[in-house]
């Protein structure tokens, strides 16, 4: 059994290079697409590996495997097709790319969200006929979670049905839950206090620490659609909501027009 191979210093500046290029890029797309910087990464990135390929002594395969994913998922992410994200990767007797799973991700995407569906169909059934437990109210949250901050977070959304219960998907820029517009945790400043004894309840998350951090909303101010265009989940939902009501009654108890 031959001893593993201890990563060189060239090794090791590829590797973060690959980790730089990675966060670069999901910045660039965040700003308003900037298409110029991604391109300039990914090309940046792929000169930095052409070069390290031409070395005389054979880095280790792990390293090249991980850097030429990160290039492919990088491509695949800005809607790159197949011919060119899985170049060069085995393909299936039909022309498929090779996966172990019959399918690939796709096809595990398709089943999951038709196995939520169901799930969520027949909880939301049980609920309308006055049958549901608070199992069945679990379950409901358990598919919102799913749909909310799970699968968000791996780069897929769901999106159900207004008229309906089925789920269709997309793909997406993964989201973690440090990407949501968080709330400020507290007003700290007593101007600050003061200023927002000015806001209408309306105009609320429309200025001050949450301008700019929305798009739409209800009739009542309330958000329904991020910056970024995701739907507001439901559970900043509810946190937004608790803010709300802090400062309806803030605006009460000072006898202030709201």
């Amino acid at each position: 059994m031959s001893a593993p191979k201890v990563w060189s210093d060239e090794d090791q500046a590829l590797f973060l290079a690959s980790d730089n290029a990675r966060k670069v890029c999901w910045r660039a797309l965040r700003n308003d697409l900037d298409g110029a910087a991604f391109v300039d990464e990914i090309v940046a990135l792929s000169d930095l590996g052409g070069a390290y390929l031409t070395r005389k002594d054979q880095g280790p395969v792990e390293l090249l495997r991980a850097v030429s994913s990160e290039v492919r998922s990088l491509l695949s992410l800005v809607g790159f097709s197949d011919k060119t994200t899985r170049a060069g990767i085995f393909l299936e007797g039909d022309g498929r790319p090779g996966s172990s799973v019959v399918g690939g991700e796709r096809a595990i995407i398709d089943s999951l969200a038709e196995f939520r569906s169901a799930v969520r169909e027949l909880a939301l059934r049980d609920m309308a006929n006055k049958t549901g437990s608070e199992q069945t109210k679990k379950i409901l949250e358990l598919c919102d979670d799913f749909r909310d901050s799970i699968l968000p977070a791996m780069g897929v959304e769901i999106h159900d049905g207004l008229e309906d219960t089925k789920s269709g998907w997309s793909f997406r820029l993964p989201k973690s839950t440090e990407d949501e517009p968080q709330p400020p945790m507290k007003e700290e400043q007593s101007t600050a206090v003061a200023d927002l004894l000015s806001v209408r309840v309306e105009d609320f998350f429309r200025v001050g620490q949450y301008e700019g951090m929305f798009t739409e909303y209800t009739d009542e101010g309330i958000p329904v659609r991020n910056a970024d265009g995701t739907e507001v989940s439901k559970r900043l939902r509810k946190k937004l909501l608790k803010k709300r009501s802090a400062h309806i009654v803030r605006l009460e108890q000072l006898g202030t027009d709201m």
